[in-house]
């Protein structure tokens, strides 16, 4: 996305998942559709309602048209067992961030009917549908408390048309009432447990028991900086960074990058103290290793059961963990899998089966006629 206001943002590249052999025909991966992250009024440029409902499905297109073991937006998860069952690689579609919706659940509806089978309402910043883990003071405008009136209908509607709602960026408030409301498990697509690392983008373990008591589930995300703390070297440096941005009370991350200060800050003031934090994290060298990364995945199977866990790639930040820095590593992660006592069984539920079975339910609770393969051909 550009740094200033008034430049067209550009589009945030998918992220994947290329899944071991032995679960291969389980893995989904997850592109997002158009970044737009600030509400109005101090969003950068947006491009036109067309393509903000379009771009996204382009690439895909293509890609499927390339090869004929390519099979893109299966619908219902038995059409991606078939298909992974044919030898054929396929890709599911997934939204995160409402805030280009501009507040119209007919949005919602318009991507599910172009096959989108998974959105998450909130990305950085609080949007007219629901406050995110990440608020950004910057970004200004909407403080629901949790989720709107809209998100709540929003839910709802996703719960209708058969699909999955995304919790990982939301607040803790957010999320507590989308349990309250939603008729349908839910999902967590990428996120790591704050009893490893503390963090507001990480979920406490009362959140998890949450989203285990809904019959949800938590897919873990292999991002460094949930999973370990920074070294000393870093958070000095952050630290200095810090102090020459006037922020002289914060002794964490959490701290500089939601300080209510930031809230009166210009724009270019802002982008540069976002571009030297993000030089000094330094994320395409990542700190955590496919070791840290097991080690949230065990805490998380121990605090709410096998059966309610995932895992979960985070590339598109030119991050992920020493071991699994793109999707040609991820082997690595079932070896070490392996190692720590995983049955293959245990193992092929983490890699998708339960992502599956929760699709599955998802799809089950619909009321909409809209759900089924038929919208995803709509694409093609």
């Amino acid at each position: 996305m550009s740094a200033s206001r008034g430049a067209r943002p550009t589009p945030t590249a998918p992220a994947s998942s290329t899944c071991p052999r032995r679960a291969a025909a389980a893995c989904p991966a997850r592109p997002f559709a158009w970044p737009r992250p600030w509400p109005a009024p101090r969003r950068p440029a947006s491009p036109p309602a067309a393509p903000r409902t379009s771009a996204s499905s382009r690439p895909f297109r293509r890609w499927s048209r390339r090869s004929p073991t390519r099979r893109p937006w299966p619908s219902p998860p038995d059409h991606l067992r078939e298909i992974a069952a044919s030898g054929c690689l396929a890709v599911t579609l997934a939204l995160q961030n409402a805030a280009p919706f501009d507040g119209e659940l007919e949005a919602i509806s318009a991507w599910a009917a172009r096959g989108v089978q998974m959105i998450g309402l909130t990305f950085i910043g609080n949007n007219a549908f629901a406050d995110s883990a990440r608020p950004y003071p910057f970004a200004g405008a909407h403080d629901n408390g949790g989720l709107s009136d809209l998100g709540r209908e929003a839910i709802g509607l996703m719960n209708d048309l058969g699909v999955m709602v995304d919790v990982s960026q939301f607040s803790d408030a957010a999320l507590a009432d989308t349990l309250k409301v939603a008729k349908a498990p839910v999902i967590a697509s990428h996120s790591a447990p704050r009893g490893v690392l503390e963090t507001r983008r990480n979920l406490p373990d009362e959140d998890l028991r949450a989203i285990a008591d809904n019959g949800g589930m938590v897919n873990i995300v292999g991002f460094a900086n949930y999973l370990a703390p920074n070294t000393a070297d870093v958070h000095d440096q952050l630290r200095a960074m810090w102090m020459r941005y006037g922020l002289t009370d914060c002794q964490k991350m959490d701290d500089a990058i939601f300080h209510p200060a930031t809230a009166e800050w210009e724009d270019e003031r802002f982008w540069e103290f976002l571009h030297e934090f993000h030089v000094i994290l330094d994320l395409a060298n990542p700190h955590a290793t496919v070791a840290h990364y097991v080690d949230a995945v065990a805490y998380v199977v121990d605090k709410i059961g096998i059966e309610h866990v995932g895992l979960s790639s985070d590339f598109n930040h030119g991050g992920g963990v020493l071991g699994w820095r793109n999707s040609g590593e991820t082997r690595n992660v079932t070896a070490e899998l392996v190692r720590r006592g995983f049955s293959d069984q245990d193992i092929a539920r983490l890699w998708g089966e339960n992502f599956l079975a929760l699709w599955g339910k998802v799809q089950a609770g619909a009321s909409s006629a809209e759900v089924g393969a038929g919208s995803a051909q709509k694409m093609l």
